[in-house]
């Protein structure tokens, strides 16, 4: 298929929104699937199906199944992978990866294992080339048939910012972390076009001071942008009350309609 065949179909008659969404007490029933199957374009969170998870299923294995599921219902609906372009969570399988290789990890300037505040998450090493293609490939590997052929990657945190993202450490705050950081992002957009014709989804591309700027060879991106009063805590978001949220996803600069907060918000794309 080409990129076209693999984008959502969008357009102005209606508002465009698509779902951010997972069942983290297990798979969805029928009746979820087929809610989940009115949207264009769907972006899988990373706890999804905590049971499969719990029983060493890792985030691709638990995602490939889900876009199966949503396939099955919904053929023209397009299934994003979830995966942090500077964090490892203990269900990617990166985590795996990383275990075993302690070069994937980011160190501080004492070589000491760098993690997220708060999270107690380490960090990817983005400054590495060998790393950010190993990053890649596990984002190509869930557009395969044979891994539930999902139509891309959905790529949080993809802002190159102009602080040390991880916690402080000397190294984020360099040029070839933020270098590094960019390389990875847009060469996972390329070779996913490259090879499955699917396409990658920055949330927040560019600097901070800019965050909605993409480079030219971008497919799609999302603006995130929080207004609700909330509590936060690794990997999940907590509404203490109803707000407004801002959630746009934008490939041509034009900005789309405002999203209301709610647990489980919708956002609004634009390619």
């Amino acid at each position: 298929m080409t990129l076209a065949q693999k984008l959502p179909t969008f357009s102005w008659d209606r508002l465009p929104v698509f779902l951010h969404t997972q069942n983290a007490s297990g798979p969805w029933s029928e009746a979820a699937l087929r809610r989940i199957g009115e949207f264009p374009l769907v972006t899988l969170e990373k706890s999804h199906n905590q049971p499969a998870q719990r029983a060493g299923h890792r985030l691709d294995k638990t995602t490939g199944e889900a876009c199966v599921a949503i396939h099955a219902v919904a053929p023209a609906t397009k299934v994003l992978y979830y995966s942090n372009s500077e964090m490892i969570y203990s269900c990617d399988p990166l985590h795996d990866a990383a275990a075993a290789d302690p070069s994937l990890v980011l160190k501080d300037a004492a070589g000491t294992n760098v993690v997220f505040p708060g999270c107690e998450l380490e960090c990817y090493n983005v400054a590495s080339e060998m790393a950010r293609w190993r990053f890649v490939d596990s984002c190509v590997n869930t557009t395969l048939p044979e891994n539930g052929g999902c139509e891309g990657c959905f790529l949080d945190r993809a802002t190159t910012q102009p602080w040390p993202p991880c916690g402080g450490c000397p190294h984020t705050n360099n040029s070839a972390f933020l270098s590094g950081h960019e390389a990875q992002i847009y060469n996972t957009n390329a070779r996913l076009r490259e090879t499955t014709g699917t396409f990658a989804l920055f949330n927040n591309p560019g600097p901070m001071d800019d965050p909605g700027r993409m480079r030219a060879d971008g497919t799609a991106a999302m603006l995130e942008e929080w207004t609700a009063s909330r509590s936060t805590s690794c990997g999940s978001r907590r509404w203490r009350r109803a707000g407004s949220s801002s959630r746009r996803t934008r490939g041509t600069g034009r900005a789309a309609p405002t999203a209301s907060a709610s647990p489980s918000p919708t956002r609004s794309p634009r390619f």
